[in-house]
């Protein structure tokens, strides 16, 4: 059986994701600085994308590839994984 990732998931993945490297998720447009999912089916998926300034301009921090919901869960938990790991050895 195969692995899908639904839109709910990628959501709160995505909210563990920006509070592990510190970074807000947007409220508005207009949200300077924060973070913000941007899914387009026909140009494959999601990319993870940075408010830079008051009128909603937008950076992708991350890169302009698109990914599948599927695809960026699994990366995102890789990254949270590594968060994780990193934290215990530095706490010994």
């Amino acid at each position: 059986m195969t692995y899908r990732a639904t839109r709910t998931e990628v959501n709160e993945v995505f909210k563990l994701f920006c509070k592990a490297i510190c970074k807000r998720v947007t409220e508005s447009w207009n949200d300077v600085g924060a973070w913000r999912l941007d899914y387009i089916k026909e140009y494959g998926g999601y990319v993870i994308q940075e408010i830079i300034n008051d009128r909603g301009a937008v950076e992708m921090p991350l890169g302009h590839e698109r990914l599948s919901a599927t695809e960026l869960v699994e990366r995102m938990r890789f990254a949270l994984r590594w968060f994780e790991q990193k934290n215990s050895i530095e706490r010994r």
